[in-house]
């Protein structure tokens, strides 16, 4: 491992991949034994590869796991793969934020660990297992070197496909923090833009400092990403409690562009138009559009359809809920099946009395997912709300692992 360490740190870039997914790949040692003089040709892009494999064999030395990645048996199946590229070149030894004294490094590592933190907090299926190994591994990088930007991205999308190959339903992301441009690889943003196109892979970015990026920023609007710049680090905190950019299940993505129609020129052009990125969009359920019955009615339907066909373990569940809802109302909540999809609700909530929400009028939706009642339904809130338990865009509540009846 030292002599793999000493390898790495010939190299001037220090350009980072993890992948939050545990991917098919070989052992670190076959892949040192691999390299041509064609990878030596392409450092930027060696580096990016050796560093990413040094990481893998890393947390195998660590956990005992010597196997082969592609043996590797995930117990959930996920629904996205997030490949992290940061920028370790010289330039993130430079202080952040005018207001605060902290280097774009530690920076860096801040903003990933509030990531993770959160990510798994949601219960999100990206985060690698042996995380804090990974975490431990963060702490100790060090700036210096280039901006091999593009090189990164390529490799990123390389990686990304073999996910494609495991899972082919899962959505595939890059999340990029840098501080500035690219500076030297082998391919050009329109090239690497085309081929993060035809792999459908969506490009964050977050840049960090008094900077400017618009090639960057143009690659993330194509391929239907969104391109941040926190101006402190409150800002940059924050932006990881946003569920939307923690995950891609909940975000209204933009439109993609054309893999054939893309340039350099119309990559600099999306920043006069677009600008950075506040809040990703979010997208709401289907069904938050459909007609809505009163809950007699929903229940009537409901068993005369049980005197034809046996329902659904988890339909029976959801139908005794409804009739203790309509049967005991409560008093400040009135609950609207949709009727043409019977396990979604939704729901008019009237602020309690002796609470600063006492005057308003709250609309929330509830999911029951097809693991219900062995998880608890999704709960969200549709009119924007100021509480602790509920995230900036009033997106999640949380509820523990029990789903109880009457609570």
């Amino acid at each position: 491992m030292d002599a793999i360490l000493n390898t790495l740190k010939q190299f001037r870039l220090e350009s980072y991949c993890n992948q939050l997914v545990q991917l098919g790949v070989k052992e670190t040692r076959d892949f040192l034994d691999s390299v041509t003089d064609e990878d030596l040709d392409n450092m930027g892009e060696m580096n990016f590869n050796l560093k990413s494999k040094t990481v893998k064999h890393a947390a195998d030395t660590r956990t005992g796991d010597h196997g082969d990645g592609r043996t590797f048996v995930t117990t959930r199946t996920p629904k996205e793969a997030i490949l992290v590229l940061i920028d370790t070149s010289s330039s993130m030894e430079e202080e952040c934020y005018a207001s605060a004294e902290i280097q774009k490094i530690n920076a860096v590592k801040e903003l990933f660990d509030i990531f993770a933190t959160r990510t798994m907090a949601y219960d999100f299926c990206h985060i690698i297992e042996n995380l804090e190994t990974f975490k431990e591994h963060m702490r100790n990088i060090e700036a210096s070197g280039c901006t091999l930007l593009y090189d990164a991205l390529r490799r990123g999308a390389s990686e990304l496909e073999e996910v494609k190959t495991r899972f082919p339903d899962c959505r595939l992301r890059i999340m990029c923090l840098t501080d500035g441009n690219d500076s030297g690889s082998g391919i050009e943003p329109d090239a690497v833009t085309a081929k993060l196109l035809k792999s459908n892979i969506v490009v964050d970015s977050i840049l960090l400092g008094n900077v400017e990026n618009n090639m960057l920023h143009g690659i993330s609007n194509a391929t239907g990403g969104c391109c941040f710049k926190p101006k402190t680090t409150k800002d940059g905190l924050k932006l990881f409690e946003i569920e939307t950019v923690l995950s891609l299940e909940q975000r209204k993505l933009k439109e993609t562009l054309d893999p054939s129609s893309i340039s350099k020129h119309c990559l600099t052009q999306f920043f006069a138009t677009h600008g950075c990125d506040e809040c990703p969009e979010t997208s709401l359920p289907s069904q938050i559009n459909s007609k809505v019955t009163a809950t007699e009615s929903a229940l009537k339907k409901k068993i005369k359809e049980s005197w034809k066909r046996t329902l659904l373990e988890k339909d029976k569940r959801v139908l005794e809920e409804l009739k203790s809802l309509h049967c005991n109302p409560h008093p400040f909540f009135r609950v609207f099946p949709s009727e043409s999809d019977f396990p979604f609700w939704r729901i008019l909530m009237q602020g309690p009395p002796d609470t600063p929400y006492k005057k308003g009028v709250f609309e929330l939706y509830c999911q029951f997912g097809p693991d219900y009642p062995a998880k608890p339904p999704l709960v969200r809130f549709v009119t924007p709300v100021y509480h602790c338990n509920v995230n900036t865009l009033s997106l999640r509540t949380h509820w523990t692992a029990f789903w109880l009846k009457n609570s």
